[in-house]
């Protein structure tokens, strides 16, 4: 029954997600024709040029030299990490203030031109043309905890893991800094607080005219000691169009609107994309209830069932007001324990199969709109099939169009062969993202090797000192700073 379950949780995701590689006999329909137009209609917005000038700008950053900007970040968290006292754990405190300065390039590299209160990169683009990166934390704060103690054995096996990783990799691996770092750093952790700033905000400005402005805001009366007690964030992100080649002013925008976790309200994620003020593509996502916390014993039942603290699982999602996708699960306990049945269930046998898919069709609803009209244009449906290879009865999702009653499978309707421009738009779109990431990371690879590269030379150090200026030696792990034998001093992270 695996593939049956899953190929109902795969529905959700690729309704809307046209460009499928399945080949299939194309479809011709009215219904066809108006999610096409639609979806290109949105896709026509990416501004390919725009994107470009502003990724460079921000990976611009990345180019030169970072090495003496990761061990600046270094001994600023290991200044973070302080003892508990009539322990032998210990604690870090995060705050708005824990990695600041002022950062300028000289010969290709970074370099610390003063201490401030925010964060800021000065350098030029190619063109020579000035450009600020600049972060800034508000002085409003509230402390809150991350529950730790919950998730560090998850964050254990992370660790474990990206240290088996590091030891089949070559010492280039962007792993290899950063899960030393992470080792070192929470060896011995029990407690997590963050200090969370009112505001947080990001300017970005190009020859002295911004480019893009981002602003983060917390609800501090909503913060609770706990973050699994209430988080509520809004933020609000705009590129501005035409700054760097003069063309077309404009701008795209991003908004995440009272986003985050409050008992009661539970689980909320609202977003929306706009383009010179015209909105492109909403998604609300709303988990209501009271989160009973990640320990099985606060959401594991009597009868052996899941009862996370939340009642339903609510979506919404609008494509510039003209088609919308709403739904979602009805009662998300029940919808639990039917999975938990179901991964147990004999899938050679129809019966049992149709009974699972019905109540399973009772509990998730899924219905496409068109122009916010109430009446569904079309529907999904779980259906049971039998599958001659496999010898089993399968999920098999159908899309049910209203107006004509057509029924078709859903991948074989959501095809590049329906839907070719589609699939071409979307594809340039992953493709530009996909480079922006190949980039960065890139670049932050090419920064872990110089690091490393900085802490082999000075293995031939003659004196060696911890970052609060005790005497020590290279054998000890951590961030250090060592005196060279021509009289230099320099920081580096022993592994």
């Amino acid at each position: 029954m695996r593939k049956t379950i899953t190929s109902y949780l795969v529905v959700l995701f690729t309704f809307f997600v046209t460009a499928t590689s399945v080949s299939a006999q194309s479809v011709q329909s009215a219904d066809r024709d108006k999610i096409n137009s639609i979806v290109l209609g949105m896709l026509s917005q990416w501004d390919e040029a725009a994107y470009q000038g502003a990724a460079n700008l921000i990976t611009g950053v990345a180019q030169f030299d970072m090495s003496s900007v990761a061990v600046e970040g270094l001994t600023r968290l290991v200044g973070i990490k302080s003892a508990i006292e009539g322990s032998t754990d210990y604690r870090l405190l995060f705050n708005g203030k824990v990695f600041t300065g002022h950062f300028v390039v000289q010969n290709g590299a970074w370099v610390k031109e003063s201490d401030a209160d925010d964060l800021q990169f000065t350098y030029t683009d190619p063109n020579g043309v000035p450009c600020i990166l600049k972060m800034a934390t508000s002085s409003q704060t509230k402390t809150t905890e991350l529950p730790y103690t919950e998730i560090q054995n998850l964050v254990g096996g992370l660790l474990g893991n990206a240290k088996t990783r590091r030891a089949e990799e070559d010492e280039t691996s962007i792993m290899d800094g950063v899960s030393a770092m992470m080792e070192s750093f929470l060896d011995g952790v029990t407690q997590v607080l963050f200090e969370i700033p009112a505001t947080t905000t990001i300017d970005l400005t190009y020859g002295g005219a911004s480019i893009m402005t981002s602003s983060i805001n917390v609800d501090l009366d909503k913060l609770g000691a706990s973050l699994f007690d209430g988080f509520i964030a809004s933020a609000n992100t705009k590129f501005y169009k035409g700054v760097i080649d003069g063309g077309t002013p404009g701008s795209f925008e991003f908004d995440v609107v009272q986003s985050g976790y409050a008992p009661g309200t539970g689980i909320v994620v609202d977003f929306a994309a706009k383009k010179d003020n015209t909105q492109l593509v909403s998604f609300r996502v709303n988990l209501p209830g009271t989160f009973k916390g990640l320990d099985t014993t606060a959401y594991m039942t009597e009868e052996g069932g899941i009862d996370l603290g939340f009642q339903s699982l609510n979506v919404e999602i609008d494509v510039m007001g003209q088609a919308q996708l709403r739904g979602g699960i009805t009662d998300l306990n029940a919808f639990l324990m039917t999975f938990i049945a179901a991964q147990s269930a004999d899938a050679q046998d129809e019966a049992t199969v149709k009974a699972v898919l019905a109540q399973l069709n009772q509990l998730i609803d899924a219905k496409l709109y068109y122009d916010g009209s109430r009446s569904p244009a079309a529907t999904i449906e779980l259906v049971a099939e039998y599958d001659e290879e496999d010898q089993e009865w399968i999920a098999k999702p159908y899309l049910v169009f209203t107006g004509d009653d057509s029924r078709h499978l859903l991948q074989d309707f959501f095809t590049t062969e329906n839907f070719p421009e589609v699939a071409q738009g979307v594809a340039t779109i992953v493709s530009d993202l996909g480079q922006l990431v190949n980039n960065v990371k890139e670049k932050a690879e090419e920064n872990v090797v110089k690091v490393n590269t900085v802490n082999r030379q000075s293995q031939a150090g003659t004196e060696w000192y911890s970052i609060d200026g005790k005497r020590t030696t290279s054998v000890a792990k951590g961030l250090k700073i060592v005196r060279m034998s021509d009289g230099t001093v320099r920081k580096v992270l022993t592994k």
